[in-house]
């Protein structure tokens, strides 16, 4: 993929190389003040740009958040 980066996803590389674990789509939606899908859908998007890296993580209450981590 060849695309340019927009500003927000410039804003969601920006939020999260300033976080030392990453952030999930939640977190990162809630700082830059775009909702949940819009903020997904940029991330997966920066994803098959090759950009950023996921891992889901399991909570006691079985809630699954995805965490977005810049790809190194």
């Amino acid at each position: 993929m060849n695309e340019q980066l927009d500003l927000i996803d410039k804003l969601i590389m920006d939020q999260i190389k300033k976080s030392d674990k990453g952030l999930n789509t939640y977190e990162l939606g809630k700082i830059i003040n775009l909702s949940w899908s819009t903020t997904n859908i940029h991330c997966f998007r920066l994803q098959a740009m090759n950009k950023l890296t996921n891992k889901l993580h399991s909570n006691l209450t079985q809630r699954r958040k995805r965490v977005w981590r810049i790809k190194k």
